[in-house]
């Protein structure tokens, strides 16, 4: 496939025949000239199409398939998802995998037809990719209009903030992890059961640059998913393991992804799926699950990843509650 069968792809596609949050960016092709977010987008799945061969057309049909009722916000969320999904998955084929290595596109096994976005098999292992973004842009517009807000769920700090600020209260966004956590548990345990090779199982969280929301979502002492004290609890009030997910990386991308859309400028990036490397800011972590000694030290190196129990910064680690001022 050659970048220009892409475009004319693209220009015949329901970006142009139906309302489309990215004709703008996209039209700039019909005379001549390249956007720079239009130019991320094809570039980067013309790179992913030499290793997955079809993966071009299928992205952009899917991309141009959310359309058709203007400015409307789901799909703009949803286009988002499918833009993380691309620069994680684009970010997968750059690595100097063992020769050998094979990459499936939304692979299944068994009965199930519950598929994560990408298997990476080598030789030895088979890595499991699920990648999830949130629903942020209400949470965003809230976090900008409210003066706390609170990061953990905590009845205490609640009742104080509303003695002291009433409704102007901006809630945990917490659910989508815990939603993202068992999706990607159902998704990965047919190929934990019935991979042939060792499968290590992996959920990308890409996240705005308030990453400390996931962190404490995720690791908070007294409500974090990941510890014994979880909101989410079955009905004996044991905390909610997910069994089949190794482990979580937790990406603030999702802002440089949205910035781009709307031509502002990006944040230590070059352009709106630039993954970087691992001395760039910001970094890239890592929370264990489970199989905490069987994590590939491939895996670690072409994600660029580190343990977020390194870091030193205070967004990486859990909060409470925040007064904006």
């Amino acid at each position: 496939m050659t970048k220009d069968d892409l475009i004319k792809r693209i220009l015949g596609s329901k970006i142009f025949t139906e309302w489309h949050w990215f004709k703008y960016h996209f039209d700039f092709y019909n005379i001549g000239l390249e956007h720079p977010f239009s130019w991320s987008i094809v570039d980067a799945c013309l790179k992913v199409e030499e290793r997955i061969p079809g993966f071009a057309y299928k992205f952009m049909d899917d991309l141009a398939s959310f359309s058709g009722i203007e400015k409307h916000l789901p799909h703009y969320e949803q286009i988002l998802q499918k833009l993380a999904e691309l620069y994680v998955i684009n970010k997968s084929i750059e690595f100097e995998w063992e020769e050998g290595t094979i990459f499936y596109l939304e692979p299944t096994i068994g009965e199930s037809n519950k598929n994560p976005e990408i298997n990476i098999e080598t030789p030895r292992f088979i890595i499991g990719i699920e990648v999830k973004a949130p629903s942020l842009i209400d949470h965003i517009n809230k976090r900008t209009a409210n003066p706390f807000q609170l990061s953990v769920r905590s009845n205490q700090i609640l009742d104080v903030a509303k003695n002291i600020h009433g409704d102007s209260i901006t809630f945990p966004r917490d659910n989508p992890v815990k939603d993202f956590l068992k999706s990607a548990n159902q998704k990965f345990a047919s190929f934990k059961t019935l991979s042939d090779k060792p499968y290590f199982s992996s959920l990308f969280i890409v996240w705005d640059d308030y990453i400390y929301e996931p962190v404490t979502a995720l690791t908070a002492p007294y409500s974090g998913l990941l510890t014994e004290n979880s909101f989410y609890k079955d009905n004996d009030g044991h905390a909610v393991k997910f069994p089949n997910v190794d482990i979580v990386i937790l990406l603030r991308h999702l802002q440089n992804i949205i910035s781009a859309t709307r031509y502002e400028p990006l944040i230590e990036v070059s352009h709106a799926l630039d993954y970087t490397h691992r001395n760039v800011f910001p970094p890239k972590v890592f929370i264990p699950v489970n199989n905490e000694d069987k994590i590939p030290i491939d895996f670690i190196n072409a994600f660029e990843l580190l343990p977020l129990n390194s870091m030193i910064g205070a967004e990486y680690h859990p909060s409470d509650g925040i007064w904006w001022i």
